[in-house]
This record gives structure tokens, C-alpha cells and sequence, in this order.
């Protein structure tokens, strides 16, 4: 007898349906992820362009706001660390 025969059905009885239902669900949480996990839904282009340009400007105000609105992950990074910009770039850095 190897494990196979032990682990999985119909030798693996019990434990054997648990391990497949994990998997199977484990392989539709990977696809969720890999659908819902998008560089354009972490990085949203237009936000960084605009970031970007506002940058170049030095208007430092409009992006800690424009960052604020944004519920992307790349808005919540640079709001938390303009929003230390007072404190120097180290606390900046630790913000982020």
C-alpha cells in the first residue's frame, strides 16, 4: 500500500475528501487572486500619471489629496508618506 492509496479516495476515506476539498479550494482562491490582483488595481495607471505630473509641479497638496481619495494600494503608500513630509524623509520612509 503507498500513501496515495492511503490519502486519497477511495483508501483515504475520511481524510482522503479533506485533502481534495482543500485543494480545490485552495486552486479557486489562487484564481481569485490571479483575476482580482491586477497591476492596474494596485498601480492604477491614470493615478500615477497624474501623481507624477503633480510631482514635477510641487504641489505637494494635490497629490496628499488626490492620494487620499485613491482606494488603491499605490494611494494609500503615498498618502502615508507625503502625509510625514514634515518629519523629513526618514519618517517618510517609515510611513510607507
Amino acid at each position: 500500500m503507498n500513501y496515495f492509496e492511503v490519502l486519497v479516495w477511495p483508501g483515504g476515506g475520511t481524510i482522503g475528501i479533506i485533502l481534495w476539498l482543500m485543494s480545490i479550494g485552495t486552486v479557486a482562491i489562487i484564481v481569485q487572486y490571479f483575476i482580482a490582483i491586477r497591476r492596474d488595481s494596485i498601480v492604477p495607471n491614470i493615478f500615477r500619471q497624474n501623481v507624477q505630473q503633480l510631482l514635477k509641479a510641487d504641489r505637494y497638496q494635490e497629490v496628499i489629496d488626490l492620494a487620499d481619495q485613491e482606494p488603491s494600494f499605490l494611494g494609500h503608500i503615498v498618502n502615508a508618506g507625503l502625509s510625514e513630509a514634515a518629519n523629513g524623509y526618514p519618517a517618510m520612509e517609515r510611513a510607507m
